[in-house]
């Protein structure tokens, strides 16, 4: 999993970050999902933090599958 600054800089009404612990909790919720579902829940998570708060950076994420030798 990769993901930009502005991910963790995420903020709510409150002004507190969503940052690196909350990144690791829905990380940890998510088990061994596909990568597209994922950046669904990462996303689905990261919206239900911040609510209506408007976004003030760019936000990156990219989940990458790593299989054995020959995609086995």
């Amino acid at each position: 999993m990769l993901v930009s600054d502005g991910v963790v800089e995420a903020h709510n009404e409150a002004r507190e970050l969503w940052g690196f612990e909350r990144l690791e909790v829905s990380l940890h919720d998510t088990g061994a999902l596909e990568p597209t579902a994922l950046l669904e829940r990462l996303l689905g998570d990261l919206r239900a933090f911040t609510g209506g708060t408007s976004q003030h950076d760019d936000m990156t994420l990219v989940a990458v599958r790593v299989c054995g030798a020959y995609g086995a």
